[in-house]
């Protein structure tokens, strides 16, 4: 044989032996690429499991938000200052019914005159004056005023708040993530 030959079988054999080389390098790295592609797919699937399970333990806790409530008490201790003016028109009949007594000594003097004898007489007279004096009238009142009020009240108040949750714009939104959890849930179970 000759050299060139013996040349192009020694090239042949280096192929072939980096040929299979190769090869066995291939299927090496195809190998491992197996396992962590399997790896991958156990780690997936328990990926999936845990989602799932969350995902159920969510919306079971999210079931319960229609029933929940805020509750909260609010002290208020505070001065509130009043200012006003507050009118008052009132008409007013009062009815009076009385006997009033009087009893009084009266002096006087009377003065007769006699023309034709040109005499004048001058009389001091007492006389007792004994009366009873009944009074039944109804006296009307008008009252038509403007009363300023300025003042300071104190408040001391505890007032209790209960918010239900699900009534507040957060039962929406909580409704919204309910409805997309449980989309998510049935994309993992399929």
């Amino acid at each position: 044989m000759s050299q060139g030959a013996r040349i192009v079988i020694l090239l042949l054999i280096l192929l072939i032996i980096l040929s299979l080389a190769l090869n066995v390098y291939s299927i090496w790295q195809l190998l491992i690429f197996r396992d962590q592609a399997w790896a991958q797919q156990q780690r997936l699937q328990h990926l999936q499991q845990v989602a799932g399970e969350t995902l159920s333990r969510t919306l079971e806790e999210l079931e319960t938000f229609d029933q929940a409530t805020i509750e909260y008490t609010v002290q208020i201790s505070q001065h509130i200052p009043v200012k006003a003016v507050v009118p008052f028109q009132e008409n007013l009949r009062v009815p009076l019914q009385a006997t009033i007594p009087i009893s009084e000594e009266i002096r006087t003097e009377v003065v007769f005159e006699i023309s034709q004898l040109g005499l004048s007489i001058p009389l001091d007279i007492t006389f007792p004056l004994a009366l009873e004096v009944p009074v039944d009238v109804t006296v009307p009142i008008d009252i038509d005023r403007q009363v300023p009020v300025s003042t300071t009240v104190p408040l001391h108040v505890r007032v209790p708040i209960v918010v239900d949750l699900a009534e507040t714009d957060l039962g929406r939104y909580v409704e919204l993530l309910k409805q997309s959890l449980k989309d998510v849930q049935q994309a993992l179970s399929e």
